[in-house]
């Protein structure tokens, strides 16, 4: 199954391209195309995916400001991890940001790779990676860890991470 793609269509590919290499730009505009329109139809889903009212309720919830926020009197502290610390995981970061923004929710994230992630517990609440890493990770007492499948798309996980928000750091 692994090879399907090129046993199916990497030879349409090759015989395209020996007959012209007008298939070439043809392929290009193809795959352009492509793009252009699935990160619109992507950025709409986004900007479509309204908060349900429970979300909306867990957010009501939480503290007004970052300085009168969680445990300590500080606003909730985020780690994404990803397996190297440098894509997934600052995609990650920014996009939980804009959501707990979204929500009112004071918080302050972070960003680095699964081999890292111990050295940045002590300033750490939350660790939010995909779940075949957070079986990996042990972050200690009074800390979460929280696996996800999707770790793009911050609405797909984002009543449970409001959730832990909501149980363990809001006043």
């Amino acid at each position: 199954m692994g090879m399907a793609d090129w046993a199916l269509v990497f030879p349409v590919i090759m015989q395209g391209l020996s007959l012209s290499s007008l298939f070439f730009v043809v392929l290009l505009a193809g795959a352009g195309l492509y793009m252009y329109f699935a990160s619109r139809t992507l950025r709409m889903e986004e900007d479509m995916a309204v908060p349900s009212a429970a979300v909306a309720e867990d957010a009501a919830d939480l503290p007004a400001s970052p300085v009168e926020s969680a445990k300590g009197g500080h606003a909730v502290r985020i780690l994404a991890v990803c397996g190297n610390g440098q894509g997934s995981s600052m995609m990650m970061k920014m996009k939980i940001g804009k959501f707990l923004e979204q929500r009112g929710v004071p918080h302050v994230m972070d960003s680095c790779a699964v081999a890292d992630y111990k050295t940045k517990l002590q300033t750490t609440d939350i660790i939010v990676s995909s779940k075949h890493l957070a079986g990996e990770m042990s972050p200690g007492e009074g800390k979460f860890v929280l696996g996800v499948q999707n770790m793009l798309n911050p609405n797909s996980f984002g009543d449970e991470l409001l959730g832990i928000i909501k149980n363990n750091f809001a006043n």
